[in-house]
């Protein structure tokens, strides 16, 4: 996942998390597991890329309504709203 990505998935991960006063042991809302949320918040923290699936990328992005499209093995968010 290239760091444009990560920052804009993390930010809204984490925004989502403290709107809902959710935290690790609660029942995971997201589309994906526990441990893929927190590696990319911490990629995000370190400033790193870490690969991820597409469908993965894809199933946070259409949790979070963000417009994309695909490049090669990673995707590429087109817009925001924030």
């Amino acid at each position: 996942m290239n760091k444009r990505t990560t920052k804009i998935i993390s930010q809204k991960i984490r925004r989502h998390m403290t709107n809902n006063g959710l935290t690790f042991t609660d029942t995971n809302p997201f589309p994906v597991c526990w441990k893929t949320i927190w590696s990319i918040i911490d990629c995000d923290i370190k400033k790193q890329t870490k690969s991820f699936r597409t469908s993965t990328q894809s199933k946070l992005c259409d949790f979070f309504g963000l417009v994309y499209e695909f490049d090669g093995n990673d995707l590429i968010i087109l817009e925001t709203t924030d």
